[in-house]
C-alpha cells in the first residue's frame, strides 16, 4: 500500500471542500489539479518560519 505524504493529505482536504461547495459531479482533473497547487502553497507557507504572534507589516 502506498503511502500519502503531507502533500496528498493537503490535497485530500483541499479537495473536501471544494466537493462540498461544487459537488462531486463537477470534480475533474482540473480541480484535482487546482487541489495540489493549494497543498503546494500550503507546504511552501508552513516551511517558512513565521512567528505567528508577531503583529503583520503593512509595509
Amino acid at each position: 500500500m502506498e503511502t500519502l505524504t503531507l502533500r496528498d493529505q493537503f490535497a485530500i482536504a483541499a479537495m473536501q471542500g471544494f466537493a462540498a461547495n461544487m459537488g462531486f459531479y463537477l470534480i475533474d482533473e482540473d480541480v484535482a489539479r487546482n487541489a495540489y497547487h493549494l497543498a503546494d502553497a500550503m507546504l511552501a507557507e508552513r516551511s517558512k518560519e513565521v512567528d505567528l504572534d508577531k503583529e503583520p507589516s503593512h509595509g
